[in-house]
């Protein structure tokens, strides 16, 4: 079956502690359902436990998550060597395409193994990274020593400037005045999920802070570069890329 076909799947939230993708509070969906009678009051509650492993190029694959922003799934192979990911055409062929350029230029990011379409859906394989994310790896030594590693800490900060330098290197890629801000902050979901606020003055700051960008070099960008996403041999999970100032994303992992 498809990733997308029935049945009908009912979500479930569980922490999930991944080897290579982020480690919070994930969406977890299977197909195959099976019941537990809970004793509850004076009834009989059935609890769902729903399971998602698909067959997709010949392969057998582990769901890993839902991502609601762009309407797609992640899933592990077996061998936890690599990673698939899958849904409509327009968001992963972006990413896709996004994901190959960046590993072209030099960021640190996995290399993309394969890309097309099939069972009515867009597709692209990437190799797996290395090890557990920062994220893990700080909440476990704090957990065990209470407190981060300087080492562990030291490596992320390595990573972070791996891929400032790569930004650095492609600053030339972009006009100055190509501004995605308002895409960045997503700005339409703020509104429209705070009705309370002026939306003649929210504008009014955000082209305030649009003309000000103006002279700063436009890079590639992540989106969402933190400790959950970051590995001692790479990045992950450009979901919500944009094309954005220069150290704009350092600042948005310093808040």
């Amino acid at each position: 079956m498809t990733p997308f076909q029935s049945p009908k799947y009912r979500y479930k939230y569980m922490t999930s502690v991944d080897q290579h993708r982020e480690s919070d509070t994930v969406l977890e969906a299977e197909q195959n359902v099976s019941y537990t009678e809970i004793q509850k009051g004076s009834g009989n509650v059935k609890k769902e436990t729903e399971q998602e492993n698909i067959e997709f190029l010949g392969n057998e694959w582990n769901f890993v998550k839902k991502r609601l922003f762009t309407d797609s799934k992640v899933y592990r192979s077996i061998d936890g060597l690599k990673y698939l990911h899958i849904g409509e055409s327009k968001n992963i062929n972006s990413e896709a395409l996004y994901v190959k350029k960046l590993h072209g230029l030099g960021f640190p990011v996995p290399e993309m193994l394969d890309q097309g379409e099939s069972q009515g859906y867009s597709y692209y394989v990437e190799r797996s990274l290395v090890g557990k994310s920062f994220r893990d790896k700080f909440h476990d030594e704090c957990a065990s020593q209470g407190r981060v590693n300087p080492n562990s800490l030291k490596s992320f900060c390595d990573m972070m400037c791996l891929f400032l330098r790569a930004q650095i290197k492609t600053s030339n890629h972009f006009d100055k005045r190509d501004n995605q801000l308002k895409i960045n902050v997503m700005l339409s979901n703020v509104l429209q999920e705070n009705s309370d606020l002026d939306i003649g003055q929210v504008e009014s700051c955000v082209q305030k802070i649009e003309s000000r960008l103006l002279t700063l070099p436009k890079v590639f960008s992540h989106g969402d570069l933190t400790p959950r996403n970051t590995f001692e041999d790479g990045i992950i999970d450009f979901e919500f890329r944009s094309i954005a100032p220069i150290g704009y994303v350092m600042c948005l992992l310093l808040l």
